[in-house]
């Protein structure tokens, strides 16, 4: 049997909204303005600019796309 070989930072898609998961946050109220959120596995960031530009205190990490990331305590993660 074959090993097959996942490369990680081809795994993270590009989307132009907010994922479904921020989606039900936010529509269950469990997000709201001045809440802060952690994204962990955030891929290449979009939740997290789009919280950022509403006001949103977040910050994210991924193993590929943003190793650097402050892993901290958040109201939402």
């Amino acid at each position: 049997m074959e090993t097959t070989v996942i490369h990680r930072h081809k795994t993270a898609i590009r989307r132009g909204d907010y994922s479904r998961p921020v989606k039900c946050l936010m529509r269950d109220g469990l997000l709201a303005e001045g809440t802060s959120f952690f994204d962990y596995g955030c891929g290449r960031g979009e939740d997290l600019e789009l919280l950022t530009a509403g006001w949103f205190v977040c910050n994210g990490w991924a193993p590929a796309h943003h190793p650097d990331g402050v892993r901290q305590e958040a109201d939402g993660r």
